[in-house]
């Protein structure tokens, strides 16, 4: 029986088999193919690119490990980059009161370091020297100058540059400036924006960043509160049993009914773009003598009625009462203990001052 030419005859079974294969390396050690040669086996290991490393920290070139910014193992791997020795290190040889001439930073170094952090998962300023903070507007600032003080980065002093945020376009600002811009914002009951762009609003992570940034300075700072009013009129509240709920459930939604469908049977529908404030499921199949599904319905009702279902707060609306439910909230043996404390809930939230 003639073999192809990248395989064996096994003599055992008569079948023909990879001379390359882990079969024929047993026989060959057996001594069972005779003086057939049979290449050695490599194994071959994927090698798999290290995850990057965590916001505030950079991976020491030399371990391979994540060290944290700032800190005596991150200013020995990278001398070149500080201004000069860590005088809070013991191991530094040299008096930290001792004047020396302050280093550059190492430019390739530094974007190296932001770049790994990835888009928007760090929007503070770092608090370094003014090379540093330039090079990091660089390159994460589609603006070279304050939108509100109208100053250019390259002419501001180390403490300015220092309170700059990026916000989710790009766009960096001084936090101090953009808390009172802010605070304006919401005292007149509009929605704060982002400066220099009216048609665009400021989202959670850039309220996020004011905040963070503010707390550099003021541990307590607070977010500028939005003055109570109602949602844009286009604003529906939607209570229904849909295919997103499923028939034990309703969906509760804000929707923007401009963006409505019209089915074959005449009921609009709304997709996911038409969803504004999603408040999640209630039950339509449990209940108890005192609060069943009707009862939960009227008072979410009469709730957003008298404007109190969804509260204005920085960057969105805040629901009442608990909102938003999973289903998986309502399942279980508390799940009619659940529904009465909602109904109280919701009775308490039409009550308060």
């Amino acid at each position: 029986m003639a073999c192809p030419p990248d395989k064996i005859l096994n003599p055992r079974t008569l079948r023909c088999i990879k001379f390359t294969g882990r079969r024929a390396h047993e026989l060959a050690r057996m001594g069972d193919i005779g003086d057939v040669y049979i290449p050695p086996r490599r194994t071959l290991r994927r090698v798999r690119e290290p995850k990057p490393c965590m916001p505030g920290k950079e991976r020491n070139p030399e371990t391979r490990r994540c060290v944290t910014i700032g800190r005596a193992v991150h200013r020995r791997a990278f001398m070149d980059f500080y201004p000069g020795p860590d005088p809070r290190d013991p191991r530094d040889p040299r008096d930290p009161r001792e004047p020396r001439e302050p280093r550059e930073p190492r430019p390739e170094l530094f974007e190296r370091r932001v770049s790994s952090e990835g888009p928007d998962k760090n929007p503070l300023a770092p608090l370094l020297d003014k090379p540093a903070i330039l090079a990091w507007t660089r390159s994460k600032c589609n603006n070279t100058s304050d939108p509100l003080s109208r100053m250019p980065f390259a002419s501001s002093d180390t403490a300015t540059l220092q309170d700059l945020i990026r916000l989710h376009n790009r766009t960096c600002v001084g936090s101090g400036l953009l808390h009172n811009k802010v605070a304006a914002e919401h005292r007149a009951g509009t929605i704060a924006t982002v400066p220099g762009d009216l048609r665009t609003h400021m989202t959670l992570n850039d309220f996020r960043a004011l905040r963070n940034s503010m707390r550099r300075h003021n541990p307590a700072y607070k977010l500028p509160p939005r003055r109570h009013q109602p949602p844009p009129p286009e604003w529906q509240l939607y209570i229904n049993t849909d295919a997103r709920s499923g028939p034990d459930f309703a969906s509760v939604l804000y929707v923007d009914v401009t963006k409505g469908r019209i089915g074959p049977d005449g009921i609009p529908t709304y997709g996911s773009s038409s969803i504004r404030v999603d408040l999640g499921f209630i039950p339509v199949t449990i209940g108890s003598p005192t609060c069943g599904p009707q009862t939960l319905v009227d008072r979410i009702q009469q709730l957003a009625i008298n404007n109190r279902l969804i509260l204005p707060v920085a960057g969105g609306w805040k629901p009442v009462a608990g909102f938003p439910f999973r289903k998986t909230f309502w399942q279980g043996p508390n799940a009619e203990r659940h529904m009465i404390k909602l109904c109280q809930d919701l009775t308490a939230a039409m009550t308060a001052a």
